[in-house]
């Protein structure tokens, strides 16, 4: 899950992220990215904040891994990214 700071709110929830837990995670510089890190020795990177005019009004949603839409709009997509930290 991630949460928006000092309110923690939830913003949105990734689903099957990584198959190990998760270890570390940072916010890219554009803030539009996450990266995460965890004991699976992956490295994925998720456009949480991806968004179109048709999602501009939508505040949370549920997603899935590799980039499954749950439901209309593109607002917390997970586009993710896979590199190998081995």
């Amino acid at each position: 899950m991630l949460h928006a700071y000092p309110s923690m709110e939830r913003v949105a929830e990734i689903r099957d992220a990584h198959d190990s837990r998760v270890l570390f995670s940072c916010v890219g510089p554009a803030g539009d990215v996450v990266c995460t890190g965890a004991g699976d020795e992956n490295l994925k990177f998720w456009r949480v904040w991806d968004m179109t005019a048709e999602s501009v009004s939508k505040k949370k949603k549920i997603v899935g891994s590799v980039g499954e839409d749950v439901g209309g709009g593109r607002i917390n997509s997970t586009k993710e990214g896979i590199l190998s930290i081995r």
